[in-house]
């Protein structure tokens, strides 16, 4: 019996993205959306997303010489360990771009860029899809 409905369920999603070939739609991807230039409207749609959560953690910070880059860190504070963010991603971020001097070429709004230079995580990932 249960073989018969689970037969019947493939049939029909199988001819479902068939349909979707002919018709050159591609699947939709449920709960992602691009990343946005707007860090505001980003941390809007990941605490969306979240339906406000108690665990998650935002914090929003300014970096960079003049404090003129803004940026978040976005985690659950559960997962996550804080002397660490705060050790290797923060403190750097606020306090070791300071260090450089002004008149480096670096630039702050390219994430590779900061990622590169300034946080000394080793297994972190650049994303553009929120999940």
């Amino acid at each position: 019996m249960f073989r018969y409905i689970f037969r019947r369920i493939r049939c029909s999603s199988l001819k479902n993205e068939n349909d979707r070939m002919k018709n050159g739609t591609a699947p939709e991807k449920k709960n992602s959306e691009p990343l946005l230039p707007s860090l505001e409207n980003n941390i809007r749609a990941i605490r969306e997303n979240l339906r406000g959560s108690s665990d998650l953690a935002v914090h929003e910070f300014n970096f960079g010489h003049d404090r003129r880059y803004r940026g978040a860190i976005v985690f659950i504070s559960d997962m996550a360990d804080k002397d660490e963010i705060n050790k290797n991603i923060l403190q750097p971020l606020m306090f070791g771009s300071l260090l450089i001097s002004s008149d480096a070429d670096i630039d702050y709004t390219k994430i590779d860029n900061v990622a590169r230079n300034l946080v000394p995580v080793t297994d972190s990932r650049k994303v553009a899809l929120l999940y």
